[in-house]
């Protein structure tokens, strides 16, 4: 786990310098974006807190990622991270930040959330 939270942590720190190049670079890659939403699966919490981090700066304001990740079953994945998690958990908090960025100014996304139930 420790090579990954080390990969996680460099993604951040691009992301703070340079954040629309690393969301090109990730759009870029056929799995770049499902990678880093599988590890939200992971066991150990670091790596988790970490990826949420990761993905609140990458869905913030980059609408063709948004789009890719609502399709590609993000809402269902957070929806179940946030009920598995405490009310009020600082993980749940941060998974309903995410939901909120692809929700935020993508109608398509938003009509896509309505219709899941």
């Amino acid at each position: 786990w420790s090579s990954r939270l080390s990969i996680l942590k460099i993604i951040a720190s691009i992301q703070a310098i340079k954040p629309a190049p690393l969301q090109n670079a990730i759009l870029q890659s056929p799995q770049g974006l499902a990678r880093l939403m599988d590890l939200l699966a992971e066991e150990n919490e670091i790596v988790r807190n970490e990826v949420l981090l990761v993905l609140i700066g990458l869905t913030h304001g980059n609408q063709e990622l948004n789009k890719i990740m609502a399709f590609e079953g993000s809402f269902d994945t957070l929806l179940a991270v946030i009920s598995d998690e405490d009310e009020g958990s600082v993980i749940a908090t941060d998974c309903s930040a995410i939901i909120a960025n692809l929700l935020k100014g993508n109608p398509s996304n938003a009509t896509f959330f309505r219709e899941m139930g």
